[in-house]
């Protein structure tokens, strides 16, 4: 990817809080963590203490 087509990190940081705190939102924290927590997104099977 050239620097033309990179996002900034900050931008990149507030859109990530922004859809976060929308899903919280609509969905409630419990869903939100199951959903980042599902087998298919950890490879390294960091999160199977949840």
């Amino acid at each position: 990817m050239d620097a033309q087509n990179q996002t900034p990190e900050a931008t990149l940081a507030i859109a990530v809080d922004v859809l976060f705190a929308a899903a919280r939102d609509r969905h409630g924290d419990q869903a939100v963590l199951h959903a980042l927590a599902r087998r298919e997104r950890d490879a390294d099977q960091s999160l199977r203490v949840l």
